[in-house]
């Protein structure tokens, strides 16, 4: 039963994000942009320093 409520409440949700996305594509489109910026500020924290040297 709660599941059900539960679905329901996060279709509607989608429903109105989606609504927001297609008026405003370019808000969206920076907001990609600043999640793939920190999720490569991330990766590269946390690489190993064996980035850009080769051995052999």
């Amino acid at each position: 039963m709660f599941s059900r409520i539960g679905r329901l409440f996060r279709g509607i949700l989608g429903l109105f994000i989606s609504g927001i996305e297609e008026s405003n594509p370019e808000a969206l489109m920076e907001a990609a942009r600043q999640e793939f910026r920190d999720r490569m500020t991330q990766y590269n924290l946390r690489s190993p320093g064996w980035r850009g040297s080769r051995s052999g």
